[in-house]
């Protein structure tokens, strides 16, 4: 008949005698290749806000033009301002309370993060606290203000209100008069911390 050798109609239990055509001797691939070219460089870090004295994770993650990571590419961290803080092997130690900009780079690329990563390094918990009085000599039934500030081991202030603080006159004072806002009236005489 009129078909062309590999357009043979065959059932089932048929032999098929036709030379089937040649197959297609390119190799078999997905999508085009494309060289592998450093697009972008992305900040990371591990928390976005850890107490004074606490590790914080950084790392750069160099990126190609189809947003994938690139192993090995040479990068280094920036931390603004650049001080209060410690380098540490994989990141940084905070001590001053602040804001910090954290930029990665990579000076060999010719890449830097247009969007840094804000580190908040907020104070530790109290370590020392500094007692103030308006007036520290007094006549008997005089009145005096009391101030408290607290610190972290690293010297960062806390903000606390008065009445988070414990006021104790040592040594206890029979006849004292606790007034509004840290006002103490002394009504006996004596030398009291």
């Amino acid at each position: 008949p009129d078909a062309a050798p590999w357009e043979i109609d065959a059932g089932p239990n048929d032999r098929m005698d036709a030379e089937a055509p040649p197959p297609d001797a390119a190799p078999e691939i997905d999508a085009a290749q494309f060289d592998v070219i450093p697009f972008d460089i992305e900040t990371r870090v591990g928390n976005r806000r850890t107490v004074a004295g606490l590790e914080n994770n950084i790392t750069c993650q160099v990126l190609d033009q189809t947003g994938e990571p690139i192993d090995g590419a040479r990068t280094r961290v920036e931390i603004f301002p650049d001080s209060g803080w410690e380098a540490t092997e994989g990141g940084a130690v905070g001590v001053i309370a602040r804001d910090y900009r954290v930029v990665c780079a990579s000076p060999s690329l010719g890449l830097r993060d247009d969007d840094p990563a804000i580190w908040t390094v907020v104070p530790d918990n109290p370590a020392r606290v500094v007692t103030r009085l308006t007036e520290t000599d007094l006549e008997a039934g005089g009145t005096t203000t009391v101030s408290c500030e607290a610190f972290d081991e690293f010297g960062n202030p806390l903000e606390l209100d008065l009445e988070q603080f414990d006021v104790d006159v040592v040594p206890p004072a029979p006849n004292l008069d606790r007034g509004r806002d840290g006002e103490l009236t002394m009504f006996d005489a004596g030398t009291f911390d």
